[in-house]
């Protein structure tokens, strides 16, 4: 990759990247400082109800689930309709709880039309708008029932399964590419180029952009909404250097990985830690 392609690409996936951290940020504090704030407020009900071993197993569920469909050839057709379904269902939730939180409940509505344009035309900047929607919503809620400590275990953890999955069983990179073969990635779609974000995802074919997977935007974001209901500074400051995980990840995908599959998560989380050390001792 060109070193002008190699920036367009990064600066594209910084973007959506950086956007749904702030979306998700500001959906989790304006979530704390209304009535359904509820679960940052009662943090010990909510941890009891939903622990981290929990949060593991229905996150392994849900892949093996997605996994098992996208291996399987009868599956046909169905398989894009999958991917469609589980694309709509977490942009329609997130994207609702966001402009429900920052703009009120008539203006959330308009996330319904957006997701029925993405349906009938899905450029590729609406497939990743509709994406950092999803997972800003999600996420803020998600990162609300957990302590930090909690996530710094969940960062661990996913990151350790991000290496195995890439580089061991592979099935994250195989699973990947049945969704860019299908035109539905649940993940943000990096054109090599700003024009490109235009485009009509149906339209593109494999190698023509990147892939960044949705999870390496969520984890970072449940740390940051997790301390945001008693440190913004510190959910913001999580934030941004989670981005400097990224280019760091980014690093290593041109120079170690040239040009391959990496785990991105590694390097997004150890930097999360470090912004979260930095709010504890500066902020």
């Amino acid at each position: 990759m060109e070193k002008l392609s190699a920036a367009r690409v990064f600066l594209i996936e910084l973007f959506f990247f950086a956007l749904t951290l702030s979306l998700g940020i500001l959906t989790a504090i304006r979530m704390t400082a209304s009535s359904s704030g509820a679960i940052y407020t009662e943090r010990g009900l909510a941890g009891d109800s939903f622990s981290p071993l929990m949060f593991i197993f229905y996150f392994l569920v849900a892949t093996a689930v997605v996994v098992f469909i996208s291996k399987t050839k009868e599956a046909g057709k169905g398989k894009k309709a999958f991917f469609r379904f589980v694309f709509l269902i977490c942009a329609l939730m997130g994207g609702y709880l966001v402009f429900f939180s920052l703009f009120g409940s008539i203006f959330a509505l308009s996330i319904f039309l957006l997701a029925f344009w993405w349906y009938k035309r899905p450029y590729i900047f609406l497939h990743n708008f509709l994406m950092a929607l999803g997972i800003a919503g999600v996420g803020a809620v998600i990162g609300g029932f957990f302590e930090p400590l909690e996530v710094m275990f969940l960062l661990f953890f996913f990151s350790l399964y991000d290496f195995i999955a890439v580089y061991k069983t592979k099935h994250m990179v195989k699973m990947a590419e049945e969704m860019v073969q299908t035109k539905v990635v649940l993940g943000f779609v990096v054109p090599f180029s700003f024009s490109q974000l235009k485009d009509d995802m149906s339209s593109k074919k494999r190698g023509e952009f990147a892939v960044l997977g949705g999870g390496d935007a969520a984890f970072p974001l449940f740390f940051a909404s997790s301390v945001a209901s008693f440190s913004p500074a510190g959910a913001v400051a999580i934030a941004l250097f989670s981005c400097l995980g990224l280019a760091l990840g980014f690093y290593l995908f041109l120079v170690l990985g040239k040009g391959k599959p990496v785990p991105a998560l590694p390097p997004i989380a150890l930097f999360s830690i470090f912004g979260y050390l930095f709010s504890l001792l500066f902020l």
